[in-house]
Order: structure tokens, then C-alpha cells, then sequence
């Protein structure tokens, strides 16, 4: 069994949004390429690149480091 995701990370430090794609198929390591980094640390940034990454595609979009953030 394969599995494809998106994985989006908050990172604080330096302040960016960073974007990756997962995958990892049946016996095999993870593999995690990077694919995009926001630099402008935006909410209403990275909803907008969230909007069109979910109408092109139906990927799961894990996120990491938003604990306490509405």
C-alpha cells in the first residue's frame, strides 16, 4: 500500500511556512521533498496557497507546529 500527503510546518524560528509532499509506497522509507517555502509569515497567505493546492489535488494536508493556533 502507498500513501501520498502534503505536509505543511510552521516553523518559528526563522518565521516560514514550509511545504512538503510525502510519499512512501508498500516496504519502502518515507520520502519527503520540499516544495515550497513562505516566506511571509501570513495566515492569510497560506490559505491562499492551502485553497489552490486543494483545487488541484485531494491529497491529505498533515500540518506540523500549529498547536494553539486558530
Amino acid at each position: 500500500m502507498s500513501f501520498y500527503r502534503y505536509l505543511v510546518q510552521n516553523q518559528l524560528a526563522p518565521s516560514v511556512y514550509n511545504v512538503f509532499f510525502n510519499s512512501q509506497r508498500a516496504n519502502e522509507r518515507l520520502r519527503s521533498m520540499p516544495l515550497h517555502k513562505l516566506t511571509n509569515y501570513n495566515l492569510s497567505d497560506l490559505e491562499n496557497l492551502l485553497k489552490a493546492l486543494r483545487q488541484r489535488t485531494k491529497l491529505t494536508i498533515e500540518f506540523i507546529g500549529f498547536t494553539g493556533q486558530v
